[in-house]
Protein backbone atom coordinates (compact mmCIF):
# COMPACT_ATOMS: atom_id res chain seq x y z
CA UNK A 1 0.00 0.00 0.00
CA UNK A 2 1.23 3.47 -0.76
CA UNK A 3 2.54 5.39 2.28
CA UNK A 4 0.60 8.52 1.25
CA UNK A 5 -2.63 6.52 1.09
CA UNK A 6 -1.95 5.08 4.57
CA UNK A 7 -1.38 8.54 6.03
CA UNK A 8 -4.54 9.94 4.43
CA UNK A 9 -6.55 7.00 5.78
CA UNK A 10 -5.12 7.48 9.27
CA UNK A 11 -5.82 11.21 9.19
CA UNK A 12 -9.41 10.59 8.06
CA UNK A 13 -9.98 8.15 10.94
CA UNK A 14 -8.49 10.62 13.42
CA UNK A 15 -10.70 13.48 12.21
CA UNK A 16 -13.76 11.22 12.44
CA UNK A 17 -12.78 10.28 16.01
CA UNK A 18 -12.41 13.93 16.99
CA UNK A 19 -15.80 14.83 15.50
CA UNK A 20 -17.49 11.96 17.34
CA UNK A 21 -15.85 12.91 20.62
CA UNK A 22 -16.90 16.55 20.21
CA UNK A 23 -20.50 15.55 19.40
CA UNK A 24 -20.68 13.37 22.50
CA UNK A 25 -19.33 16.18 24.68
CA UNK A 26 -21.93 18.59 23.30
CA UNK A 27 -24.74 16.08 23.93
CA UNK A 28 -23.55 15.46 27.49
CA UNK A 29 -23.30 19.19 28.17
CA UNK A 30 -26.83 19.76 26.83
CA UNK A 31 -28.20 16.92 28.96
CA UNK A 32 -26.49 18.38 32.03
CA UNK A 33 -27.69 21.96 31.44
CA UNK A 34 -31.41 21.42 31.01
CA UNK A 35 -33.46 24.60 31.06
CA UNK A 36 -36.10 24.87 33.77
CA UNK A 37 -39.53 26.07 32.66
CA UNK A 38 -40.35 28.11 35.76
CA UNK A 39 -39.36 28.84 39.33
CA UNK A 40 -41.50 25.96 40.68
CA UNK A 41 -41.54 22.63 38.87
CA UNK A 42 -44.89 21.11 37.93
CA UNK A 43 -46.30 18.43 40.26
CA UNK A 44 -45.11 14.88 39.66
CA UNK A 45 -48.65 13.46 39.73
CA UNK A 46 -52.06 14.86 38.81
Amino acid sequence: MNILYQRILLLTKYISYLATTRDRAVAARQAHNLEVGGATPPPATK
